[in-house]
């Protein structure tokens, strides 16, 4: 409870200076358009409204109201923060223009100055628009090929694995949602299906029609899914008993063998700390290793990327999601510097590595911008 209120109230002030900062920066209040008292106050009252969007819309989640209302205030948070970026996109570019003229010791027209002003709303707009269509377009199919050195293949055989991840269920992404990623599944035939994490954004109880779906996933070896931080804040205990009537396999601290008719790997799948943001999340693995076949290759699924695992572990692939690429540009430099990854394939030792899902769904405002969403089709082969 603390937690939240101190997470409201910090999401109150951010909310504010951006408020506070699209209002006097967006459009010159010295504009003779302002003149006018209606139109003014008008303005003040858009960027007041949109400055408290966030909180109503925390405040209001818990309450039963309407769908309308809730998308409004979802989508009011989320065009403030484009507003905002456009903002300082703006100014930053007008600080050029200054130092330009400076250095040069030249001063730019009226009309040209008016021109590039121009220009600038133009690309405002069609930003604003590139970021909000990035969040509501179904997820595409990523196809991503892994070579692993011990896997026990004949020549030319391969694993798919369909690997998806953070799609936050709830408010926003709905039972629509999560058929048509079942369906965008199931088009591709993988062997596996892995969720990992982040699955949840409201109680359970309230959401379970919305995940029903995902009872219909085919594949040649199951589905298999491991928690991620945001179960933990709806209920841990209850994801797990819904989980458990999804035809899902939740992987909790635990491994299982993969293949038929013999196996061909290790599936790990490990639960990381709810609260743990910073460094290396540590893994339990003598819970994790049990019933594990040390002879066979292993892939670890964990919902965060910065898992602390070394050589002497033996973990061949990590598949990870959490970290939505960055979901909304700039602000992948600062996911990546938080959790060590931002997306993609990396190699983290000589016998590891790993792939981050850029997220299949989003969390909080409806927009992607640089950091399209993905269904991951792994195609895993022997080096």
């Amino acid at each position: 409870m603390k937690i939240m209120l101190t997470f409201r109230l910090i999401m109150l002030s951010i909310n504010t200076l951006m408020a506070f900062y699209f209002y006097k920066r967006f459009i010159p209040l010295s504009l003779p358009i302002f003149k006018n008292k209606i139109i003014l106050w008008a303005y003040r009252l858009l960027a007041l409204f949109l400055g408290a969007s966030s909180i109503l819309y925390m405040l209001l989640r818990e309450q039963t109201f309407s769908r309308f209302f809730i998308l409004l205030f979802i989508f009011s948070f989320a065009l403030l923060i484009m507003l905002f970026l456009s903002s300082l996109l703006n100014d930053l570019t007008w600080l050029l223009i200054y130092l330009w003229q400076k250095i040069k010791r030249e001063t730019f027209s009226s009309s040209l100055k008016t021109k590039i002003s121009t220009i600038l709303y133009t690309f405002n707009f069609l930003f604003i628009a590139l970021g909000f269509y990035g969040g509501i377009k179904t997820p595409s199919i990523k196809e991503v090929t892994i070579p692993i050195s011990n896997f026990p293949f004949e020549k030319f055989e391969s694993l798919k694995i369909a690997l998806i991840s953070d799609l936050h269920i709830g408010d926003f992404a709905q039972k629509d949602f999560c058929q048509s990623v079942v369906e965008a599944i199931n088009g591709q035939n993988p062997d596996l299906v892995i969720i990992a994490g982040d699955l949840f954004d409201r109680p359970p109880y309230k959401i379970k029609d919305y995940v029903a779906p995902l009872a219909n996933l085919k594949s040649r070896y199951g589905s298999y899914f491991v928690l991620g931080n945001h179960e933990y804040y709806v209920g841990a205990d209850s994801v797990k008993k819904l989980i458990s009537t999804l035809n899902i396999k939740g992987l909790y601290d635990e491994t299982v063998q993969i293949g038929l008719p013999k196996p061909l790997f290790n599936l790990m799948g490990v639960t990381n700390s709810a609260w743990q943001h910073a460094g290396k999340i540590s893994v339990n693995f003598r819970s994790a290793n049990r019933g594990r076949i040390l002879e066979l290759p292993t892939i670890m699924v964990s919902h965060r990327p910065n898992v602390a695992v070394t050589e002497q572990d033996r973990i061949d692939l990590i598949l990870s999601g959490h970290t939505h690429g960055g979901q909304i540009f700039p602000f992948h430099f600062f996911v990546a510097r938080a959790n060590q990854f931002l997306a993609g394939h990396y190699k983290i030792s000589s016998s590891t590595q790993l792939y981050l899902s850029r997220g299949t769904g989003l969390w909080g405002p409806p927009i992607r911008l640089f950091a399209p969403s993905e269904i991951t089709l792994l195609t895993i082969t022997a080096e």
